[in-house]
């Protein structure tokens, strides 16, 4: 995903160093859950409110404002059924029983809940951003 944003930000004249540092790429890589989408929700996030500072590369607030701004639309209006299904994924890393499927079936339409493919078979995960450290 580094190299996507690279190339990303090399077609716009720069390199993603001039606009975020390295801890910050990282953190922005490690709680997209994979998903080039989140990145891409995150950085204009973080632009908008860094606002023109003309300093070059986005300080770690606006990265953390963005995050958390990202974390709040995300977990806004989850029911108790659906933080519930999200504690059980988070535990077991299998959908919840059958009394929390439709809540299950909804968080992984909304990429609340990840499905991951490898060898083993398949598992799931909480997006990385539904992670209560995330939001305290």
């Amino acid at each position: 995903m580094r190299a996507i944003l690279e190339r990303r930000a090399t077609s716009v004249g720069g390199t993603i160093g001039e606009l975020v540092v390295a801890a910050d790429v990282d953190r922005l890589l490690a709680l997209s859950g994979g998903h080039l989408r989140t990145v891409f929700e995150l950085l204009p996030t973080a632009i908008h409110r860094a606002g023109p500072t003309g300093e070059g590369a986005l300080d770690s607030a606006a990265v953390d404002r963005a995050i958390r701004l990202r974390a709040d639309a995300l977990n806004k209006g989850l029911l108790d059924t659906h933080r519930a299904a999200l504690d059980h994924v988070r535990q077991h890393c299998t959908p919840p029983p059958d009394d929390l499927r439709r809540a299950f079936n909804e968080l992984l339409q909304s990429r609340h809940v990840l499905a991951c493919y490898d060898v083993g078979g398949t598992w799931f995960a909480p997006h990385p951003l539904t992670d209560p450290a995330v939001l305290a």
